[in-house]
């Protein structure tokens, strides 16, 4: 009786052992596939908003289209506002995401380019406001290039400042 109770003994110890790598197993392959799901997420993501730019950029292309079909020769005007307070880094472009005027659809508040279709003289103003002890300096770039540059500066008082800033180009 005494060897039949050790046996016994003996084979739930390797029974709870081998359940136990399973368990391990499982929980590998478990957190396996959160990352593959988290990166599935993050890649979707970036799809959406690829797509979204894309779809935007059709747009504006669709809208060249019918504006040469039509015989319009004329860009139009563009009001765009920032609606929100940014904390930029260094070389953040800022996106304006109010569109209160967009005649021609050439700018898009998706990643705050502003498409040129018709060849001409633009001339093309921003203004920059910041607030109690800071300073910001801005840039207009066209194709990789600074065509215009602001320094607003309430960095040493505890008020706001504005700046505004003005570029004509031929584009």
């Amino acid at each position: 009786m005494a060897v039949y109770s050790i046996f016994a003994f003996c084979c739930m110890t390797f029974v709870y052992a081998e359940d136990e790598n399973r368990i391990q197993t499982l929980q590998h392959d478990v957190d396996t596939l959160r990352v593959m799901v988290q990166e599935l997420t993050t890649e979707n993501k970036l799809y959406k908003t690829e797509m979204e730019l894309m779809t935007e950029k059709m747009r504006q292309l669709e809208t060249k289209f019918d504006r040469e079909l039509s015989g319009q020769k004329h860009e139009g005007e563009l009001n765009t506002i920032l609606t929100k307070t940014l904390h930029l880094a260094t070389n953040q472009m800022v996106v304006f995401d109010h569109i209160q005027l967009n005649h021609g659809n050439s700018y898009s508040s998706l990643d705050g380019e502003f498409v040129c279709t018709l060849q001409g003289t633009y001339a093309v103003s921003w203004t920059i406001t910041c607030s109690d002890n800071t300073a910001i300096e801005t840039e207009l770039v066209v194709n990789g290039n600074v065509k215009g540059h602001i320094f607003t500066d309430a960095g040493n008082h505890a008020d706001y400042e504005t700046n505004s800033g003005t570029a004509v180009l031929d584009l």
